[in-house]
């Protein structure tokens, strides 16, 4: 990544040192506003047995100092009203207090740098948050990927609660729900700034099965894009990471959204006939608030037409 990208840490905090936290931002924020939007995926090649599918895409919870349990479970139980078949994990389930100690030696070992106060943090609002997933989980079950938030922490932390609340982990990995026969595959890949992200396996579908992509930060597809046909027999692609931007400002926009595939930075892109989705996500980063900018749990619908 460039050096000269504005990060949103970077921003974010030469916001609040401009006194904007204080001012505009308190009068106009839009922090807990949450917004259930609902999505269609039009794949004409999708199986007939997931014909009217409908997956719920929670990602970026980031529970923490500045999101509460009680709001995550309170957001779950409005968003399953959609009576959703499956639910997908986009990252970033709490918010790491020292997001820029990420020691890469310890990583390529296999551990994050952490305290042992930090330790306890995570221990707990990683219990506390599979714990409120665990209740809402779809008959077709719930699966994940990792953010790089959740990178900051050892990864056996994190796949400890997941396993022990029912939720299965996706790095670089398949799961296929199966119903009547026909299959839908679920691709998850490893965060793209933080992890390890390799390309998909490369898939035959047939018209007994589809593909569909899941992966924390948009930027991911720079690995796929590089491919040709790599993103071929897809049926859409999900993620998160960039918050929308969190702070969109009139006239200005939103200035910066932390990736550099600005292009599919939020809502729903296409690439070619692939329909790709960003997620605003739940919670938020560095500063307490969104600005024009609320928060989202997607309800993805997969039609053949």
């Amino acid at each position: 990544m460039s050096s000269l990208r504005l990060t949103r840490r970077a921003f974010l905090t030469s916001l609040l040192a401009g006194g904007l936290y204080s001012g505009y931002a308190l009068s106009n924020q839009t922090t807990h506003a949450l917004t259930l939007e609902h999505e269609t995926f039009h794949a004409p090649k999708l199986p007939e047995a997931f014909d009217g599918y409908r997956i719920l895409f929670l990602t970026d919870i980031h529970a923490g100092p500045f999101v509460s349990l009680d709001w995550i479970a309170q957001s779950l139980r409005e968003a399953m009203q959609f009576k959703p078949h499956l639910l997908l994990l986009g990252g970033d389930l709490i918010d790491a207090p020292k997001s820029t100690t990420t020691d890469a030696l310890a990583r390529l070992q296999g551990q994050a740098y952490i305290e042992a106060p930090q330790q306890a943090y995570a221990d707990y609002y990683y219990h506390h948050v599979f714990q409120i997933i665990q209740e809402h989980i779809p008959e077709d079950g719930a699966l994940m990927v990792p953010g790089n938030h959740d990178h900051w922490f050892p990864a056996t932390l994190w796949k400890r609660h997941a396993r022990n609340h029912g939720i299965r982990v996706l790095i670089n990995e398949e799961s296929s729900v199966i119903k009547k026969g026909q299959q839908l595959t679920i691709f998850g890949s490893d965060d793209y700034t933080t992890g390890f992200p390799e390309q998909p396996p490369i898939s035959t579908t047939t018209p007994q099965s589809a593909r569909l992509l899941l992966s924390h930060n948009p930027d991911y597809l720079r690995l796929l894009i590089a491919k040709k046909d790599s993103l071929a027999g897809f049926v859409g692609g999900l993620f998160g990471h960039t918050h929308g931007g969190q702070i969109i400002l009139p006239a200005v926009g939103a200035p910066t959204y932390n990736i550099s595939m600005t292009e599919f930075a939020r809502g729903k892109n296409m690439y070619h006939d692939v329909p790709l989705y960003t997620s605003r996500g739940l919670g938020v980063v560095e500063l307490p608030i969104r600005i024009n900018c609320p928060p989202e749990i997607t309800l993805l619908e997969l039609r053949r037409t």
